[in-house]
């Protein structure tokens, strides 16, 4: 395992960054963001947002429009989502139905595409994303089992299983693609403990670059945000109030205090 010092901030930093409780609602974020950044980091003329949905009603997706700032199309997922993810063309979503399993779409007509057969993956899988430049995809099992798996989502009706890890004893949620090669991240929580996995996924089945454990820190990771040029990824430690930076180039984590609040659970680096 890869130690964990405790260092100063890598020279790669974010020009400005976005915690999304900050807003009130989508329209309020809409409001108040550039229509620049927008269009050049979501898409040219909408985005979809995830629904959660809760126990007396399911979760949903949504297409909203940027100009009219209004909601376009919807689909309902049950039992609710956890969670939501597109190709770097645009071609291909995908949604995790929690315990129902994964739905791909066509972002340009969802309600029209949406597969009507959720792949069941686990008892209960969570996070997922598209590997960089291709129509596969990495999803995050939770638990039943508590793994990783890589899927072909080239054709929308029949995603294929391509490789599947091990179960582990740490709790994965999220996952997160590293820009420009295929490559991945997911945090994985212990009791005291977090474990962070960067794998190449570019061949079945993957290969494990880095495999580092975290001691002493408490954190069920919401998200994992890697760095446009794909030198770090980002880990909020809410409970433990600290900030996890991995590099993806030496496999080292270095921890910052986070003020004297609780640690960020959500963080977005804009280039």
């Amino acid at each position: 395992m890869a130690s964990t010092p405790r260092a100063s901030p890598p020279p790669e930093r974010p020009s400005q960054s976005w915690t999304w409780k900050r807003a009130k609602s989508w329209r309020s974020f809409l409001s108040r963001t550039p229509q620049s950044w927008l269009q050049s980091t979501l898409t040219a003329t909408a985005f979809l947002s995830a629904c959660l949905g809760g126990a007396a009603t399911n979760g949903s997706i949504r297409v909203y429009d940027l100009e009219m700032l209004a909601e376009v199309d919807r689909a309902e997922i049950a039992p609710f989502v956890e969670g939501l993810a597109l190709n770097s063309s645009g071609t291909r979503g995908a949604v995790i139905g929690a315990t129902t399993g994964l739905y791909l779409f066509d972002p340009n007509n969802l309600a029209g595409s949406l597969s009507q057969t959720p792949l069941k993956l686990a008892g209960d899988s969570s996070g997922v994303a598209f590997i960089a430049g291709t129509d596969r995809l990495v999803v995050a099992n939770s638990r039943n089992p508590s793994n990783y798996v890589v899927i072909d989502a080239s054709n929308l009706a029949t995603p294929v299983v391509l490789d599947e890890g091990d179960a582990v004893d740490e709790v994965p949620f999220m996952v997160s693609a590293v820009p420009g090669r295929e490559e991945v991240v997911l945090p994985m929580a212990g009791d005291n403990w977090l474990r962070l996995i960067h794998l190449n996924v570019s061949q079945t089945p993957a290969d494990i670059i880095h495999d580092v454990r975290v001691p002493d820190i408490l954190t069920f990771p919401q998200a994992i945000t890697v760095s446009p040029g794909g030198r770090y990824a980002f880990v909020g430690a809410a409970a433990s109030k600290e900030l996890l930076i991995l590099d993806l180039m030496t496999g080292q984590v270095m921890r910052h205090a986070w003020f004297d609040d609780l640690g960020p659970t959500m963080l977005a680096v804009l280039p």
